[in-house]
């Protein structure tokens, strides 16, 4: 019972709180030309709260124009977990379909590939 009512908590906060993927004010999921993104996770220890969320769809790799970011705000979103970022894009129409995973020392990165629906 508990588990249920938790899961229907989160899936009403994320639905709500997020209707459309934008990066640096760009709206990704008006956008036809795009098909695919990839989104990089990148954290220190763990991915239970991840450093760096970025996406890429194509655009110039310029660190300030890949950043999921409030639609209202303009600020980038910060994810809880990689948890909450699969679950951000699933919401917003994007299929998971393959991730990666890259280990160096203490550091590790994960790109996950989504296309759109």
């Amino acid at each position: 019972m508990k588990t249920s009512i938790a899961a229907a908590f989160f899936m009403f906060c994320s639905t709500f709180s997020f209707a459309q993927v934008f990066v640096s004010g760009v709206n990704i999921n008006e956008m036809d030309s795009v098909k695919v993104c990839q989104v990089t996770v990148s954290s220190f220890r763990n991915l239970a709260s991840p450093n760096t969320v970025t996406l890429d769809y194509g655009q110039p790799n310029k660190k300030a124009l890949n950043r999921i970011t409030n639609k209202a705000t303009g600020e980038k979103i910060r994810f809880n977990s990689l948890g909450h970022v699969l679950n951000f894009m699933e919401n917003n129409g994007w299929v998971h379909y393959d991730s990666q995973s890259l280990i160096a020392g203490n550091e590790s990165d994960n790109f996950l590939y989504f296309r759109k629906k």
